[in-house]
This record gives structure tokens, sequence and C-alpha cells, in this order.
């Protein structure tokens, strides 16, 4: 039975299905799963053909502006059915990620059946947001790590962080070992001037850069950590609410010092981010070892971004993946925190959103009680790899 799943044939068909059948459950569900694709991507293509104005080209944007090209080619694949062109699009780009695992990295079966666990614990919105597809370019890039391609690797990350930000987390820790740094600046400074440069001659004016800003003034989202004392005082009807932004087009919260809150996270994302660089930095003075200061600061630098933001989608659990994989890669010693700790959570995600979301909004107290439960669970790895770094950087 090992043999037979160890066969790349079996996890790709395995995946292909498994895939389809989610497609499904999200596309059906009265629960609106897929909202993002519908409700927000479709439009944006609408607008731009029927405006002539290209978000993140020459009209402002929350994304950059290589985004546009799967929003694009989902109207390609389907003209007739959005859903269908893009779930088509996501499906056969995580395929061909995963099979370039396989191909490229020998022993990669066992990441390739976690990607898909936690694929399959995190729900349909693994395959109905960006983030899906950025996540499958940092596979690619995975592969490339685990062969020792950092060049490789640096490019694919560069790629992905230029349809989703949050990949510029492992892109961070590959810049750790010295040996690495020039490799890595190179590729990932050509690729962003090559796609910048692609950019102006599309057209392109000051909104190029307008996803850096374009989150500025945002609030509090509700499946954020620091949503979690306003989400519990609406439980308890102690002067917060939960809202709908129809700018943002997400639900966030609203009550006393939220819009201070919101204003101060960036710093407080730049502070995380800058005590676990320094932490890293430590480490690598000390001689820790490369494949566990890897692993480790990946998915330190990701929690940055997550527990440190004021934005929680609930597709942001799949950016832990890439961490847990470049761990289970280098067959780290007693991994099996991050690995159960990502999976637990990417469940608890799923029964959160979309299955009881409604209830959450209505700020009843069981759908409170798991939400809040998962943020723990997020904490509680954050802390668990802190400590690690803190007995790499102290080792006597």
């Amino acid at each position: 039975m090992k043999k037979f799943l160890n066969y790349p044939a079996t996890l790709l068909l395995v995946a292909l299905m498994v895939q389809v059948v989610i497609a499904v459950i999200g596309a059906t569900s009265d629960k609106h799963p897929m909202g993002d694709v519908i409700f927000a991507y479709k439009p944006w293509v609408d607008a731009m053909f029927a405006g002539g104005k290209w978000f993140g080209i020459n009209a402002a944007w929350v994304y950059p502006y290589p985004a546009l090209v799967p929003l694009l080619l989902a109207q390609v694949i389907a003209p007739g059915s959005y859903l269908t062109g893009w779930l088509v699009l996501a499906i056969a780009v995580n395929e061909a990620a995963l099979w370039f695992l396989l191909w490229r990295f020998r022993a990669a079966a066992s990441l390739g059946w976690f990607w898909l666990a936690a694929t399959v614990a995190l729900g349909p919105v693994a395959l109905s947001r960006l983030d899906g597809l950025s996540i499958a370019l940092a596979l690619i890039a995975v592969a490339y790590l685990l062969g020792s391609n950092i060049s490789g690797s640096a490019l694919w990350l560069t790629l992905a962080s230029w349809l989703k930000v949050w990949p510029v987390a492992v892109l961070a820790s590959l810049f750790l070992p010295k040996e690495n740094r020039l490799r890595v600046f190179r590729a990932a400074l050509y690729t962003s001037v090559i796609l910048v440069l692609v950019g102006f001659l599309l057209g392109a004016n000051q909104n190029l850069f307008s996803f850096i800003w374009a989150q500025q003034n945002r609030g509090i989202q509700i499946e954020s950590l620091i949503a979690m004392p306003w989400v519990w005082a609406d439980v308890q009807n102690h002067g917060a609410h939960i809202y709908y932004d129809t700018h943002i087009l997400t639900f966030q919260v609203r009550g006393n010092l939220t819009q201070q809150t919101s204003h101060s996270m960036g710093w407080f994302m730049l502070a995380a981010l800058a005590f676990t660089a320094a932490l890293t930095w430590f480490c690598k003075l000390r001689e820790a070892p490369k494949e566990d200061l890897l692993a480790l600061s990946a998915m330190a630098f990701t929690l940055d971004l997550i527990l440190f933001n004021k934005v929680g989608s609930p597709q942001y659990l799949g950016w832990l993946i890439i961490p847990v994989l470049i761990g289970l890669g280098y067959r780290l010693k007693d991994w099996w925190p991050a690995v159960t700790g990502v999976l637990v959570a990417t469940a608890i995600t799923q029964v959160i959103y979309p299955n009881v979301y409604d209830a959450l909004l209505e700020a009843q107290l069981w759908p409170v009680i798991l939400l809040t439960v998962r943020n723990a669970i997020e904490v509680a790895i954050f802390v668990w790899v802190i400590w690690r770094l803190f007995g790499l950087a102290f080792k006597k």
C-alpha cells in the first residue's frame, strides 16, 4: 500500500478527483464559498472590458497587476461560465505544480499528500481565491529549494509574490544564509524589474504600485486575531458590532478604538517582522543548521503576516502549507506540531467559513468560540516556532 501511495500518478489522480469534488461542493453550496470569484473577480473583469481601465495598471487595485492574468484566463477558458473557467484554471495550475514537485524532488510523495490533506481541510476557498494560485507557484519554488536550486526557488517565489504579497515571507528566509543572498537578490530583482517594465509597456501609471497602499484605510476584519476583543464584546453586547464594508467587500468590527488600532497594525506587523529577522539573524551567527533555520524562519515570517494583520481571510491559512512542506522536505526533527497544528487550524477554518459564517456574523457564541480556538492554534504554532528559534540562537 505504501508503495502504491508513493507513485506520482496515484497522487496526481487522487488530487484531481478530490479537487473536482471540492469544486462541485463549493460551486453548488448555498453558503457561497466561491463568492469572491462570482462577486469580485467576474465583476472586475466585466468592469475593465466595459470601462477601458485596467486594475493595477492604470486604475488602483488591491492586488499587483500580474493577478490580472488568471482573472482574464478564467474568462477565456469558459466565456459562458466564469466560475467554471476559474475552477478549471485553479485545478490545472495545482496539478501542474504538484507534478513538478513530484518530478523535481523524488522523495516528495509525503509532501504532496500533506498539500492535498491541507487543501481538503481548507475546503472550497483553497480553489476560489488568488491565494491558491500563489500557493501553487510557491509549491514549484519548494521543489527548486529542496533540489538546492536557490535561484529557481527565489524566481518562483517572486512571481508568486506578484500575485499575492505573502510569499515574500518565504523569500526572506531564503535570504538568510550568506551563500544564498546574491542569488536570491538577483532572482528577485531581475524578475521584479521585468514585471515592472512589462507593466509600464502595457500603459501603467502610478497605480502599478497601488496594491502597496490600497488597503491602508480598511478596517479590522472579523476573522483576524486583533478583532477578537471586539467580536467577544459583540457577543456580550458591550458596545461593539460587526458590519459589512461595501467598499472593501468584507465584514469588519466597529467599536471603541477600532479605527486607531486599524491604523496601527501596519507598525505592529513591521515590528514583528523585525523581531523575527533579528532572531533568525542571531541564529545564523550561532551557525544554526541551515535546514532548520530555513523552515522555522519561513514559518515565523509567514505567521507574522497572519497574526499581526488586520485582515484575516480564511484562505490565509493556506499560506502555512509552504513552510510546513519545507520542514517536511528537510525531514526536520519534531516537526509534527507544525504539521498537526496547520491541519487542525485549516479544518476549523472550513467549519467557520462557509459553514457557520452566518452565525458568526450574528456574533453567536459557538462560532466565536471556534474562531477563538482557531486563532489560538495559530498563536500556539507561532510561540512554538519562536521557542525553537530561541533554542537555536542560545544553544550551549
